[in-house]
């Protein structure tokens, strides 16, 4: 489904107070997914919807006293959706038939005032401008909508396209929060059938909860779309589901932290079963760079055992997030290997953080100020971090290094910007300048 034509869609919607739409669908699950997503872009927009299903229409009736009734018994619903206009069994004489109908009715609906919505799969909505011209030639643009639902995030940007501006900070929480209360009400009135409500309200509710830092909620649904997929015995979408489980438990703010991590852990090794390199390459990468993150942040335990872990993690990661096919990963996965090896309390001091200079050196080929501004000053500050920690070489070059990356650092963490992460990068600067000081101009460390 493409953001950009919903988007124009649903700004239509919004902007006319009437007119004709043909939407072509390709499955059910477009269908119902579409039909819930402008119902909440229009109740946004103060304005309701309802359905007219075809399927309902008694033979007796004309389709002018069908459509007629419909209307009637919804006055204050402003945007209409005609669904299921022949039957799937329907012949080409009987398809032909119908919008020769349909075609009388061009007036009556004008006359009434509402948008209409003609929602048809792609062999009926061929036959609309063959069969009804008159009032196909009302209509001024066919949308359509095929395969895949849009991400929460893809959806907002569809919502509020003519507003041309980005969801950041208490604008974009309050949208969420909103577009969540949608969603919880369509869920508790929602029909008695598992797969709609997984895969057209639970699923993206879930990622809203995350979004919005509801990890708590969001947990509770992740276990029941797992539980979903594994009673129908689907081990790609049970690897998918528990991948999401682990990262629903990592960010886990209440309970037992550690034991938290440990569920992570578990969900990502139970992914990797389905998600091997040669099957799932993407898929792989992806959870072993979820498994080395939820390895670093586990504390409890063989402290050194669990970073040399993550860092397995995270170099099996990068056989299939390469610089080439995958340049933000890549740099991602390199950062956290940095942090890692800082990290490492075991084995030779001065080789992990060589071994850390040397990735976040890698990160830093794509984490560049212009492309990724933010990225590249976190891991310049932790590429200060580590020349200040090494323990042998010059240590004044060292040293020099670290302050040089610092104010590679603070060139995008200012203070008006970034006024927590200026704070920190500049205390870590006044730290590594007064040990530059304290330095005789012939003190150095050998390397061991």
């Amino acid at each position: 489904m493409n953001p950009i034509e919903l988007g124009l869609l649903i700004n239509a919607l919004k902007n006319k107070d009437q007119g004709f739409f043909l939407v072509e669908v390709d499955s059910i699950d477009t269908l119902n997914d579409l039909m819930l997503k402008i119902k909440i872009a229009m109740g946004r927009a103060r304005k309701k919807t309802a359905i007219i299903s075809f399927s309902e229409k008694d033979r007796q009736d004309t389709i002018i006293t069908f459509i007629q009734n419909k209307i009637d018994a919804v006055p204050d619903a402003s945007v209409l959706f005609l669904t299921n206009l022949v039957p799937s069994t329907a012949t080409p004489k009987k398809i032909a038939q119908f919008f020769q109908l349909l075609n009388q009715t061009r007036e009556f609906l004008y006359i009434k005032g509402k948008c209409y919505l003609f929602i048809a799969y792609p062999d009926v909505a061929r036959a609309f401008p063959v069969f009804a011209k008159e009032l196909y030639s009302w209509i001024p643009q066919r949308y359509r909508f095929h395969t895949k639902s849009l991400s929460p995030r893809e959806f907002s940007q569809a919502l509020r396209m003519e507003e041309k501006t980005r969801f950041v900070g208490d604008k974009d929480r309050e949208y969420l929060r909103d577009l969540i209360s949608v969603y919880d009400d369509q869920l508790r009135s929602a029909p008695d059938d598992e797969s709609f409500k997984v895969n057209n309200i639970i699923t993206p509710l879930a990622d809203l909860y995350k979004e919005n830092d509801q990890f708590a909620k969001e947990l509770q649904l992740r276990a029941e779309i797992l539980e979903y997929w594994k009673q129908r015995e689907d081990p790609q979408q049970c690897a998918n589901a528990q991948n999401n489980l682990g990262i629903a438990y990592r960010n886990l703010p209440t309970g037992d932290r550690a034991e938290n991590l440990k569920k992570a852990i578990a969900a990502y090794h139970e992914a990797l079963t389905v998600y091997t390199r040669d099957a799932f390459p993407v898929q792989y990468a992806m959870t072993q760079n979820n498994l080395g993150n939820a390895y670093c942040n586990l504390l409890t335990g063989d402290r050194a055992e669990n970073l040399k872990k993550a860092i397995a993690a995270y170099h099996e990661a990068l056989t299939v997030y390469t610089r080439d096919a995958f340049p933000v990963q890549y740099a991602m996965t390199q950062n956290n290997l940095g942090n890692a090896y800082c990290d490492l309390p075991t084995g030779d001091r001065a080789e992990n953080l060589k071994k850390a200079i040397a990735a976040y050196h890698e990160a830093l080929t794509v984490y560049t100020r212009d492309a990724f501004p933010v990225d590249y000053a976190m891991t310049q500050n932790n590429l200060g971090t580590a020349y200040s920690d090494l323990p042998t070489g010059d240590r004044a070059e060292n040293l020099k290094k670290a302050i040089a990356a610092y104010h590679e650092a603070l060139t995008v963490h200012t203070k008006d910007a970034f006024p927590v992460d200026y704070a920190m990068t500049q205390n870590n600067l006044s730290d590594v300048t007064l040990a530059l000081k304290s330095i005789k101009p012939n003190d150095r460390l050998s390397d061991n």
